[in-house]
């Protein structure tokens, strides 16, 4: 990154752009020499769209200079065809000045050939391309990361994991795509914490990225916490209403809370026990349906006016639609009855800090 206008690679480049111009300028008057004029504008204008209009996160990647090449190489070839056709008298009686031209052409042909071949041998897979890119660029965060995906492929959970934190110390540290990587990775060693540290890291640095909320969703999910999961799932989907994994995984959680509610009110119609009760309003609470499961938990207490689970219930579900005062009251009524729930404990201490926190 140019911090300066002095900065020498800032003045070697408007060099180069003014004495290509002048090249263009010369060039341009004679139909002799226009292709040479017209591969530099090619050349030049070619590069615009990834330098200018829409320029790439890393300008360094070999692809972005494909296609002006094809102006340059017609450009220099051109230039190259006028010098031998001026002097090819000179070179029709000399042996040694043929000899000297095609070894030219020969060898520069076969260092192409050369580099092609060694290019190939990079570029033969993803997993050779980014550990070649890992060796070359040990500070490419980026290329480091892509070679522990490979790894990470392969089920060398070890390995990749070294390279996503030798990748945590360069610029890419804090790229949102990184952090869902340490997590995937964490949670395939089974280390279910450590992944979800980094899913809530992804979260934070890249709250615009839907990937980010459907593997935080997909983590939540797997953990028994499927309220939150949906909420990011229905996140990720407004930020890509296109995106088919978190659709699927949307449907999915929905039907399976929506059988174990059906599963659950059968059984209270059977057996409407404040236990059973307790049980239905848990799956009111996992679908979302706040207002029924205080309900239902308001009829266990008919049943049981000591049912501090069920006080408890209802201050979750009061905190979920963010009512703040009632919950607190619930809370306190369960805690009233047994001191030392430690559920009750934690959701009054949750719900006062929530309160201070919006100031109401």
């Amino acid at each position: 990154m140019l911090k300066s206008i002095w900065d020498p690679r800032f003045i070697i480049g408007i060099l180069f752009l003014i004495l290509t111009l002048i090249i263009v300028f010369l060039t341009s008057s004679s139909k002799k020499t226009s292709p040479i004029a017209f591969g530099l504008l090619w050349f030049l204008f070619s590069l615009v769209p990834s330098s200018s209009v829409i320029p790439l996160a890393e300008v360094t990647n070999d692809h972005r200079m494909f296609y002006p090449f094809v102006g340059l190489v017609l450009s220099v070839s051109w230039a190259i065809a006028l010098l031998v056709i001026k002097y090819e008298n000179r070179f029709a009686g000399a042996t040694w000045q043929k000899a000297i031209m095609i070894f030219g052409i020969i060898f520069i042909l076969t260092g192409h050939g050369y580099g092609t071949y060694r290019r190939n041998e990079g570029w033969r897979t993803d997993e050779s391309l980014c550990y070649d890119v890992s060796i070359k660029s040990p500070n490419n965060g980026r290329g480091l990361m892509n070679y522990g995906l490979s790894q990470m492929s392969k089920g060398r959970f070890e390995i990749a994991l070294s390279y996503y934190k030798m990748a945590l110390n360069t610029d890419y540290r804090n790229h949102p795509y990184l952090a869902i990587n340490l997590g995937v990775v964490h949670e395939a060693m089974n280390m279910p914490e450590e992944a979800g540290t980094f899913f809530e890291k992804s979260i934070r640095i890249g709250s615009s990225y839907p990937e980010c909320h459907f593997y935080f969703a997909n983590w939540l999910q797997k953990n028994n916490r499927s309220v939150k999961a949906m909420k990011h799932l229905k996140t990720a989907l407004d930020l890509s209403p296109g995106h088919y994994r978190a659709q699927q995984l949307l449907d999915s959680i929905e039907r399976k809370a929506m059988n174990e509610v059906q599963t659950a009110e059968a059984l209270v119609e059977t057996y409407p026990t404040p236990k059973n009760l307790l049980n239905l309003s848990l799956k009111y609470f996992n679908n979302g349906e706040f207002e029924k499961c205080i309900e239902i938990c308001e009829e266990a207490l008919i049943q049981n006016p000591d049912f501090y689970q069920a006080y408890n219930n209802i201050g979750s579900a009061y905190i979920a639609m963010q009512h703040w005062d009632e919950g607190i009251v619930a809370c306190k009524k369960a805690l009233l009855i047994n001191p030392d729930y430690e559920l009750a404990k934690n959701n009054l201490r949750w719900v006062i800090l929530q309160k201070e926190k919006s100031g109401h």
